[in-house]
């Protein structure tokens, strides 16, 4: 955008008044969002009937319109954001509150209706470049600590107590694990020891009665 309107400020440099008879200022103003600008119009023709304000350039519209009543017309786009002083001859306007979007050439346009003719004579003075730039927020990082605490561990005697604690759950819940994962084992283990009991036992029994029978 701006190396876009840079071009024409260029250009605005290298015009001069049209005829003598208007002027325009200043030719280029660079503001920030939010921020105002103000262009001066004036011309030197007697029985002005009104100036303009008009956009060229980025867009094509009209933004003011000043009759020599007084009675002041105002473009769509810039309702409440218009302020006017001074009268055709040398009315001086200002746009508050800009934005990027608003980026442009501004032309002041006299016209002037030929009673002889009947038709409007409209003379255009030079422009004024307006130049919107959005504000950079400023992004502020934290500081960094050159010298950072150290992030090992320090062993306290609360410290060692708990990782004991801790070490002496983990252990137990360990045992327990495996005692519920071998206990079908251990129960088969202990029935086969009852049932070779058993079997000793009748083998004895058997064994003392054939040893006394008569």
């Amino acid at each position: 955008m701006e190396s876009y309107l840079s071009f024409y400020l260029l250009s605005f440099l290298a015009l001069t008044k049209t005829a003598h008879t208007v002027e325009q200022t200043p030719s280029f103003v660079r503001v920030k969002a939010g921020q105002s600008a103000t262009i001066t119009c004036i011309g030197d023709l007697e029985d002005f009937d009104g100036v303009y304000l008009k956009r060229r350039f980025v867009e094509k519209e009209y933004v003011l319109y000043v009759h020599k009543s007084g009675k002041m017309t105002i473009g769509k786009n810039y309702t409440d954001r218009m302020k006017t002083e001074g009268d055709v001859k040398k009315c001086t306007i200002t746009i508050s509150n800009l934005t990027e979007s608003d980026s442009d050439g501004y032309f002041c346009e006299f016209g002037k209706l030929v009673m002889e003719t009947g038709q409007v004579l409209n003379i255009t003075a030079s422009g004024t470049l307006i130049l919107v730039q959005e504000e950079v927020k400023k992004v502020t990082c934290p500081l960094v600590d050159p010298n950072p605490p150290s992030s090992s561990l320090q062993l306290t005697p609360t410290l060692m107590i708990v990782t004991s604690l801790a070490a002496v759950c983990v252990l137990m819940l360990c045992i327990v694990a495996l005692i519920i994962w071998q206990l079908p084992n251990i129960k088969k283990w202990f029935a086969k020891q009852r049932s070779q009991q058993a079997t000793h036992d009748t083998v004895y029994e058997e064994m003392a009665k054939s040893r006394y029978s008569p």
